[in-house]
């Protein structure tokens, strides 16, 4: 797990670059590295990442969305 991290973070870099912040893909990156970051036990990092995707899919899928819903329930179980 320690090493999905840093991949984790370059396959978010390369999608952002590609596809931009909103594309539902990178949003599941998000959401994947920030789990990631939660199983090697920085909460906070997790927290972070979590609260962008969940701000994000919010704008673009609406608060129904099921992406929508998992995100923010991943999110409040780290809370």
């Amino acid at each position: 797990m320690d090493r999905a991290v840093p991949f984790g973070a370059q396959v978010l870099a390369r999608q952002r670059a590609v596809l931009g912040d909103d594309h539902p893909d990178t949003l599941t990156s998000i959401g994947n590295l920030a789990l990631y970051h939660a199983h090697t036990g920085d909460r906070a990092g997790a927290v972070r990442l979590l609260s962008e995707a969940l701000e994000a899919r919010r704008r673009v899928l609406g608060d129904e969305h099921p992406a929508t819903r998992a995100t923010a329930a991943n999110l409040e179980s780290l809370r």
